[in-house]
């Protein structure tokens, strides 16, 4: 009972956090609403992702290792937006450490035999999140070395971030029976929108490093607003 007001903030702030990423997806990149549903997510998102450590350490006495690794992705992406172009600081230089880490013990669980043995079968989901957790390392570690990033770069380090942040949550919301009719729990179906989300997350990623959208598709106050996040959306001819 004492860990019912985190249960109900979870559960209030994952309901919120959804609606308002799948608003930000769909919603027209840069504008004033994008922006708004943005941070609405990304609030939402840090109170889901602080609260299930909470849950997961002193209800199911386990290590909060998807939490951990949505928080982190969260936090990057907001601060990619909001940190000037080609700039970088503490805090980029401190979730690469964090995330280090992380990876290192998520890998090093994968290869510990008791989580392979039948029943368990828990390396997969080490290998998993160990894999992804290295691979924002990398990218991290590439970004400090160039001193920060510019242009579709940094819009694409904000997207995967954030859209790989919203598949956590839709797969943790998916994966509680008591909340999903069963009429769609037993349809074997509820896969389908971890995949249209990843799928969204691919176009979106070849729209802004592969064609020219982002030098050519956006106004060019719009692309000031991925910046800065501070100038207001005008109307411009290409």
């Amino acid at each position: 009972m004492t860990m019912f007001p985190i249960l109900i903030l979870h559960i209030s702030a994952g309901v919120i956090g959804l609606l308002a990423g799948a608003a930000a997806m769909f919603l027209r990149k840069g504008s004033r609403w994008h922006r708004k549903s943005g941070n609405v997510f990304f609030v939402s998102l840090l109170i889901v992702a602080v609260s299930a450590m909470f849950l997961a350490v002193l209800i199911k006495n386990e290590f909060p290792d998807v939490p951990i690794l949505v928080f982190y992705m969260v936090a990057t992406s907001w601060a990619t937006i909001k940190r000037p172009e080609g700039k970088i600081g503490r805090f980029e230089i401190g979730a690469f450490v964090v995330v280090s880490v992380f990876a290192a013990a998520m890998l090093i669980q994968g290869f510990d035999p008791a989580n392979g043995e039948a029943g368990t079968n828990q390396s997969g989901l080490y290998f998993f999140f160990g894999g992804v957790a290295a691979l924002a390392a990398i990218l991290d570690l590439n970004m400090i070395v160039r001193g920060g990033l510019v242009g579709a770069h940094r819009i694409a380090r904000h997207l995967w971030r954030m859209c790989l942040a919203f598949t956590g949550a839709l797969a943790s919301f998916l994966s509680q029976e008591k909340f999903i009719p069963d009429v769609l729990w037993q349809s074997g179906y509820l896969w389908v929108p971890l995949l249209l989300m990843l799928i969204l997350m691919v176009y979106w990623l070849v729209r802004v490093l592969v064609t020219k959208y982002f030098s050519h598709g956006i106004t060019i106050s719009d692309r000031a607003v991925f910046q800065d996040c501070e100038n207001r959306v005008v109307k411009e001819s290409v």
